[in-house]
């Protein structure tokens, strides 16, 4: 944001109703403005960005960050410097971001990373997603894939993880969000008959770990009977329970996705 290149960032503490209280401050010119209330909106996504990063560096979890268009309030202008700060800021910690959005890169980049790219698009009543698959090793540290099955508008698709950014892109209600949601009831058990596609009576949900281990939640519509599975690339199924919607993950679950759960930071 050229504007507040040469901004600092503060935390302002203080007390409202006689509780503590903290706030996020954008240091212009020597005067402490709000990012929330007395700056542009632009200036709260670079934080809030930076924010989610900063949380899961000192946390001993997985290091991977799903965000719906945090770039919503960035200008076409400085769309391209917003996507090289994250792609940078992935690579310098290790951090696998996934980032959903229907902005297009400007093209000015000036040669500076933008991240991978997928595409989401709607093809008739249903969502069709374009990304290549990333030459992963055994080795390598992140998540390789997220698959929905009959989830919202998605009958079966893919989306191609790499190390680092990969941005999601795709027109209004083309289905980038369901992406979000499906993840949000893998890793808290959280789902609902709304997430099936029309006229279909099974979901399934699933992530492609390392080691080539799956791990997949099924649903059964007008049921609140969910089941959790870790299985081979092969099929081959090495922990498998059926737990009711809302129930904690089952342990094997939590281990191998090793996702923060704390709805607070959600």
């Amino acid at each position: 944001i050229p504007a507040a290149q040469n901004d600092k960032i503060a935390l302002v503490f203080g007390q409202l109703y006689g509780k503590a209280t903290l706030d996020i401050a954008a240091v212009h010119n020597g005067v402490q403005q709000s990012i929330l209330e007395q700056r542009g909106l632009s200036v709260a996504n670079v934080v809030a960005t930076a924010i989610r990063f900063i949380i899961l560096l000192q946390a001993p979890v997985r290091r991977f960050v799903a965000m719906d268009e945090p770039d919503i309030w960035v200008s076409d202008a400085n769309i391209d410097a917003y996507y090289a700060m994250t792609t940078r800021l992935s690579c310098d910690t290790g951090m696998q971001a996934l980032l959903i959005t229907h902005r297009l890169p400007s093209g000015e980049s000036d040669g500076l990373p933008t991240g991978t790219v997928a595409r989401i698009e709607a093809v008739g009543d249903a969502s069709t997603v374009f990304s290549t698959p990333y030459p992963w090793t055994d080795d390598d540290a992140g998540l390789r894939s997220i698959r929905l099955e009959n989830v919202e508008r998605h009958r079966n698709s893919i989306i191609h993880l790499t190390p680092g950014l990969v941005r999601l892109d795709g027109d209004n209600e083309s289905g980038k969000s369901a992406v979000i949601r499906a993840l949000r009831t893998l890793t808290t058990n959280t789902g609902s008959d709304q997430q099936f596609r029309l006229g279909e009576a099974r979901m399934a949900i699933a992530v492609a770990l390392e080691g080539g281990a799956i791990l997949e939640y099924t649903r059964l519509r007008s049921t609140s009977r969910v089941t959790y599975a870790l299985k081979d690339a092969d099929g081959t199924v090495h922990d498998e329970i059926q737990v009711k919607d809302g129930d904690e993950l089952p342990s094997f679950a939590r281990s191998a996705l090793n996702f923060m759960q704390n709805p607070d930071l959600d």
